[in-house]
């Protein structure tokens, strides 16, 4: 992980880039920068880049073949980018642009994981099946082939509970394994024959492959099969960073995981980068070079595309140093996340609950015609009333996975809290929390009250000086 930092570091400081200005223009929200590179060597590759809209998919360009860097300007109505290249697993990187506030370039760096090739004995994908006919011959009586399947993460690998799923040629059966809590699972192979493989997690793109069966009577064999789950890349931005000052950025997210080291941009100071993230609830600090903690917030990683653009203080050197961790970090490769929640008094007096509630489609935060309508009321009052501020809460419904609810939950309210950012108001005036589906609205037993929990409510509470108030970046 250390090579990566050092070389994503270089390459990336090679770019030139553009100041927002040159980018920010009608139709395009984002320019991305950065560099395609193999996750495990870190060699450069050269991949198609595409944008995915509703409307259809448009090519944008291909890395450099010798340095894999890149820069694309990304159109707001761009949904995901794709990256694809001959041998490697094509990548999706979801965009979240309604989320994205980005001051300048947003530097990333995208790691793609190898095809497994066609062998004996061993699994590999069915995208790499050649011609093949299995050698004749007859099993000797009572021989097998002791195999076991270990399930991991292609980019973070650690081991994931799965269903791993055999299809057999000569027999036409089916046989479906669950892995355990270390990601494996066994099987006996009693003849020889050509198996298909399907695996599958939640939340990773499904492994369709296949496995020769040649060798019985052999030793055990260990097979791992590698699960790619769509991309997540944090960017960070902070600015100004004074001269001598070198500044780290480190994630926490609790518990007893170590913290993690984001990557330095070269030449653009205060500029960080990391690409193996999960999505999670974190805490971001930027450190200077005595080890005080210049800054500190709350993040929440979405999968995609996160940036988080930090303003430091003029004079934020003079800080009193404050103790990190003595836990030892681990570096990062890249990820981004949007926006930060700011926490609220419980105390806090309610001016109103006549607002009314904003209401989403199932599984989606995007804002409907008339919810943007409500936005912009909203806005205009906030903007006549500057001692009040506004406190945004994402909720869903009871469908799916109750932690990828959460996420969306708070992604409803940020999207929300955004558009009124776009509007003109202080994002420091905008309070963002997500609780999933965790207080619902009635039984949440028909479609229309789930259609009655897939909300944002929200509530005006008494205004805090700006200073004292969590700044939040949409």
């Amino acid at each position: 992980m250390r090579t990566l930092i050092l070389f994503c570091g270089c390459l990336l400081g090679q770019v030139v880039s553009l100041s927002a200005g040159s980018w920010l223009r009608a139709g395009v929200c984002v320019r991305l920068v950065g560099v395609v590179q193999d996750f495990s060597t870190h060699k450069p590759l050269a991949a198609s880049l595409s944008a995915r809209s509703v409307t259809g998919r448009q090519v944008l360009g291909t890395s450099d073949e010798g340095t894999g860097q890149f820069a694309v300007d990304i159109a707001c109505t761009a949904t995901a980018l794709l990256i694809e290249r001959t041998g490697y697993r094509p990548q999706r990187l979801p965009l979240n642009l309604a989320t994205i506030t980005p001051t300048a370039d947003v530097y990333v760096v995208i790691p793609l994981v190898a095809v497994d090739r066609q062998g004996t004995d061993r699994p590999y994908l069915q995208t790499e099946q050649k011609h093949y006919v299995q050698p004749a011959g007859t099993n000797a009586s009572g021989q097998v082939q002791h195999s076991t399947f270990a399930v991991t993460d292609a980019l973070a690998q650690s081991p994931l509970r799965a269903q791993v799923c055999l299809f057999f040629t000569k027999t036409g059966k089916k046989t479906c394994l669950d892995t355990d809590a270390t990601g494996q699972c066994s099987m006996d192979f009693r003849d020889k024959d050509i198996v298909a493989i399907e695996v599958k997690s939640a939340g990773y793109q499904t492994y369709e492959g296949n496995i020769s069966v040649e060798q019985l009577g052999g030793p055990d064999l260990h097979h791992t099969v590698r699960l790619l789950r769509e991309l997540v890349l944090l960017s960070v931005q902070s600015s100004p960073v004074q001269t001598g000052v070198s500044l780290r950025a480190v994630l926490r997210n609790g518990g007893k995981q170590a913290p993690i080291l984001l990557a330095s941009v070269a030449d653009r100071p205060g500029t960080f980068a990391a690409a193996d993230l999960r999505p999670n609830r974190y805490e971001l600090l930027l450190l200077d070079q005595k080890e005080a903690v210049l800054h500190r917030q709350t993040l929440t990683i979405a999968p995609g595309l996160n940036v988080q653009t930090i303003t430091l203080p003029e004079k934020a050197t003079t800080r009193p140093k404050t103790p990190v961790v003595a836990s030892p970090v681990r570096p990062a490769s890249v990820t981004a996340t949007p926006a930060i929640v700011g926490e609220v008094p419980a105390a806090a007096p309610v001016l109103t609950d006549n607002l009314p509630t904003l209401f989403f489609d199932e599984g989606s935060y995007a804002l409907s015609d008339a919810t943007r309508a409500t936005l912009q009321q909203l806005a205009v009052y906030l903007q006549q009333h500057p001692d009040v501020h506004l406190r945004l809460v994402g909720h869903t419904d009871r469908l799916g996975d109750e932690q990828l609810n959460k996420y969306l939950g708070e992604f409803r309210a940020k999207v929300a809290a955004n558009y009124l950012h776009w509007q003109g108001v202080d994002d420091r005036r905008l309070q963002v929390m997500g609780y999933g589906s965790r207080f619902l609205v009635g039984a949440d037993s028909t479609a229309e009250s789930r259609r009655r929990n897939r909300r944002v409510t929200l509530k005006l509470i008494p205004a805090r000086p700006l200073a004292e108030t969590p700044t939040t970046s949409n």
